[in-house]
């Protein structure tokens, strides 16, 4: 989240009424109920957009072919990357930025707006040339959906920024508003390409993108959240966002790229259909996804307010109960994917689906072991320490895609899930322990600066 948020009182006044940021109480029970409003407005939001993503795979498994769904499925990947690279670069230093006493908001967001519209524009440029590269028979109808995306993409990608920063004033109407909409559009439109016989990997990507275009002009041009275009900051807020973020963007690239990779490995080792079955697998673990989304949306700017007002002791303890409520909620969706997936999986995409149960137990599981790395990236967020995600991601790369390529022949789809697992044990550990060390660093050096000059002669 790089930069600023226009001033201009006399549109803000026409919005429509928004919940205030959270302000110091001075009441436990006032901010107890404060934490229960904001975490489940936040937890409503990624409810509408996991939703809308989750039946958008179950209209395509009804509806296309396995290699159809396998072919958006890999679509989906590149589009994920992408826009997590985005969430990096340009979103995560404007959340870290926004609330610092010095900060031109309004300014800082108009930076960020442009510096996001020319991210988004090159992200699609590049997909369009992915679109020209040659492709086995296997993946003959590639260039196709690549060139769908190319178009869809900045319309995406604009969307998700525009969530962000409504996230980070803790404007969670506007976001629920616009996100319905965006879902609504989506899924009548899917509806309506089935009904006419035109629905395929490509039809509905196209659908997806266009589905973000009247949410954001209307964001855009309500200024719901105002901002100012300062063409003397562009270049300095650029510098700062990308000294603030650089680390985090090769850091989540290494982990996210060797998430997104082992679709691609299944495609290689085995087939396109099978990397569909192990999409729509994924997809309905998407549900425990989901809520760590939702749920981190508030969290994670909760943690850095509680580190920039309050000090690191209050940061730890929001990062705990942070890895308390994910590991309580996770724990019981994996095991209720462990009794009754299969059920699921025929029940919601279909009979052929149904023997692959024992893929969303794995699935879940390794969401499951992620959660511990989740809260502990907060702490490292709040402590302006982005490089500490990099060990961490390290090795869930060097984990994952190892076991992939040594379980993925042998095991199949199994070992395509279990190389997540692995993953996702190696980043908790490895991040946590980072961050304990970024945090004793840290108390080392607050009882040293707090040491009268006399004590230390």
């Amino acid at each position: 989240m790089t930069q600023t948020v226009a001033a201009n009182p006399a549109v803000a006044a026409t919005l429509t009424p928004q919940p205030p940021a959270p302000a110091p109480c001075s009441s436990a029970s006032a901010d107890y109920r404060r934490d229960l409003k904001m975490g489940g407005l936040s937890l409503a939001d990624q409810l509408v957009v996991s939703g809308a993503n989750f039946l958008t795979f179950v209209m395509l498994s009804h509806w296309c072919t396995k290699q159809q769904v396998g072919l958006f499925a890999l679509a989906w990947t590149v589009s994920g990357f992408l826009r997590t690279a985005q969430e990096r670069l340009i979103s995560a230093p404007y959340l870290a930025f926004v609330h610092r006493h010095e900060t031109d908001q309004p300014s800082l967001l108009g930076s960020s707006l442009v510096h996001q519209g020319c991210f988004a524009a090159l992200c699609g440029l590049a997909v369009a040339a992915g679109a020209l590269a040659p492709w086995s028979d296997d993946l003959a109808r590639m260039p196709i959906v690549f060139a769908a995306l190319a178009a869809s993409l900045p319309l995406m990608m604009l969307r998700d920024h525009l969530r962000v920063v409504c996230s980070a004033h803790f404007r969670f109407y506007t976001e629920i508003a616009m996100d319905l909409l965006v879902a609504c559009t989506q899924l009548s439109a899917i509806v309506l390409l089935a009904g006419a016989g035109a629905l395929n990997a490509a039809t509905v990507t196209v659908a997806l993108g266009l589905a973000c275009l009247a949410p954001s002009l209307w964001w855009l041009a309500r200024r719901a959240q105002p901002f100012r275009i300062d063409p003397a900051r562009l270049a300095t807020d650029w510098l700062t966002s990308w000294r603030y973020s650089r680390w985090l963007v090769v850091a989540r690239s290494i982990s996210l790229g060797a998430y997104q990779l082992i679709p691609w490995l299944v495609v290689f080792y085995l087939d396109t259909e099978r990397a569909g079955v192990f999409a729509v697998c994924s997809n309905l673990v998407g549900l425990s996804q989901m809520f760590v989304m939702g749920a981190n949306n508030y969290f994670q700017p909760r943690t850095i307010a509680a580190m920039q007002t309050q000090g690191i002791t209050a940061m730890c303890r929001s990062l705990l109960e942070t890895v308390l409520v994910f590991t309580v909620i996770l724990s019981g969706l994996t095991l209720a994917l462990y009794f009754a997936g299969g059920w699921l999986l025929g029940a919601i995409y279909g009979a052929d689906y149904a023997e692959y149960g024992h893929l969303t137990f794995l699935i879940a599981l390794a969401t499951l072991a992620i959660c511990v790395s989740v809260g502990c990236g907060n702490g490292l967020a709040a402590l302006g320490k982005p490089r500490g995600y990099l060990w961490g991601e390290l090795a869930y790369f060097a984990v994952s895609i190892g076991c992939a390529m040594l379980l993925i022949p042998r095991m199949g789809l199994t070992g395509a899930a279990w190389s997540l697992v692995a993953g996702g044990v190696t980043v908790s550990l490895v991040t946590a322990l980072t961050l304990a060390l970024l945090v004793r660093e840290h108390l080392r050096e607050e009882r040293w600066s707090s040491t009268p000059a006399e004590a230390v002669e």
